[in-house]
């Protein structure tokens, strides 16, 4: 028991030792360089080399979205959007007191509409477009949209005064145009004795109708084929042992005339 006692306070003795030899050699250096240990008060110095990306002389900001999604997670958005506007837990009640908005839209393939009072939807619409509708031009199908989504909510909206946003500007001078075509005159008909306004709204703003009216992608797959005749080896073939042909290529790699 008295040499462990003896042990361990000569262990301790020469730790003490070393920790003030090493404090005593530590001294100087942190005195000197006490300036690391201070909280910083300004900003630091310019150094001969910074850390940066050159840019070319001239060059503006680059005007681009802060954030841009992959088409996969666009597609992923557009279908959430679908999902959360068929929840009844988001869907507003009417109220008759407060502007009915109606922002419609038209894809390729497919329209879109939403019925909104405050920023709030109340009821969605959407379709998909066959037959000779996909051969309509993009103001034809924007005309429809409007059209189908009135018809659809006319219990909500005869009788009010309501505004209709869309992403055709053409659109909103509607009773202005000259009408040419009989689709059109059809459809115009079917709007009379609504009260409402066109406001245009771009796309990238307009995107819950926007979603509405795009189906989702389908994969595809496309063979690339390449025919290739077989009477090419064998003018292949005759050109390396046909004797007349070879004594054309003689002559030609001596340089001299070939001719009749």
């Amino acid at each position: 028991m008295v040499e462990e006692l003896s042990y361990s306070f000569v262990q301790s003795n020469m730790a003490y030792k070393s920790e003030e030899l090493l404090s005593d050699a530590m001294a100087p250096l942190l005195i000197e360089f006490s300036e690391l240990f201070e909280a910083p008060t300004r900003l630091p110095p310019p150094h001969s080399h910074d850390h940066r990306i050159p840019l070319q002389p001239g060059a503006g900001p680059i005007c681009v979205c802060p954030y841009r999604s992959p088409h996969f997670h666009k597609q992923e958005i557009e279908c959430l959007v679908k999902e959360m506007l068929s929840q009844g837990s988001v869907l507003a009640l009417p109220n008759f007191q407060l502007l009915f908005v109606v922002e419609c839209d038209a894809s390729g393939n497919g329209l879109g509409a939403v019925l909104m009072q405050e920023q709030r939807p109340i009821a969605y619409f959407s379709t998909a477009l066959n037959g000779k509708r996909l051969l309509l031009s993009t103001y034809e199908k924007e005309l429809m949209a409007l059209v189908l989504t009135v018809k659809k909510w006319r219990p909500y909206l005869l009788g009010h005064h309501f505004v209709v946003q869309t992403n055709q500007r053409n659109l909103k001078f509607l009773w202005e145009q000259q009408i040419m075509t009989e689709p059109q005159q059809k459809w115009l008909l079917k709007l009379m004795g609504y009260d409402f306004s066109i406001e245009f709204k771009r796309g990238k703003n307009n995107m819950a109708a926007n979603a509405l009216s795009r189906n989702d992608t389908r994969g595809e797959f496309n063979a690339v084929s390449s025919p290739l005749p077989q009477w090419l080896e064998s003018i292949k073939v005759e050109n390396q042992s046909h004797p007349e042909l070879q004594r054309i290529h003689h002559l030609h790699e001596q340089g001299e005339a070939i001719g009749p």
